[in-house]
């Protein structure tokens, strides 16, 4: 189910269940007693809510964020069981946000082939696109260029145009 391969002295895992990471980031995280830095791969973001899919509540056609919460304060990463439990109701791309709410990372930075978009905003970007007016003439904008300024952050995308 997860593929561990050792690159540099490092474990690097790869799976097609994506939540299922929870156990050795936890394992890990626990190993080494702080929270971790996660580098990730992948061809989209992977940073839905926690438990998205399982609270939500189609009568109101939202997201049951008490209903949410209740199922992540059951999950102590020192406790692999809780962590098991949780896997039932995970699904796919709900595990960073995940693992960053329960202090398995307090910084991710995703590489993403369909991130069309910096995350955070730079600061030049938001003052472009807040200074851009629909149905008016914007010939005159210029579009900022690089390098810019980005706010502090726990999650980080460069847009898919970034060389690395």
């Amino acid at each position: 189910m997860i593929k561990t391969k050792i690159i540099n002295n490092k474990k690097v895992y790869i799976t097609d269940k994506h939540h299922y990471l929870l156990i050795p980031w936890s394992n890990y995280r626990n190993q080494i007693g702080k929270s971790l830095l996660l580098f990730t791969l992948d061809h989209h973001n992977d940073w839905n809510e926690p438990f998205n899919s399982y609270a939500y509540n189609s009568d109101k056609m939202a997201h049951d964020k008490e209903k949410a919460q209740n199922e992540l304060d059951k999950i102590d990463i020192s406790v692999p069981d809780t962590i098991v439990d949780a896997l039932q109701k995970l699904r796919y791309d709900e595990h960073i946000i995940t693992a960053m709410r329960i202090d398995i990372f307090d910084k991710v930075v995703i590489i993403s082939y369909d991130s069309y978009d910096d995350h955070p905003i730079p600061y030049e970007i938001d003052k472009f696109r807040e200074s851009w007016r629909p149905g008016k003439s914007n010939q005159n904008m210029t579009v900022p260029k690089r390098p810019y300024t980005y706010p502090d952050s726990d999650i980080y995308v460069p847009e898919n145009l970034c060389w690395i």
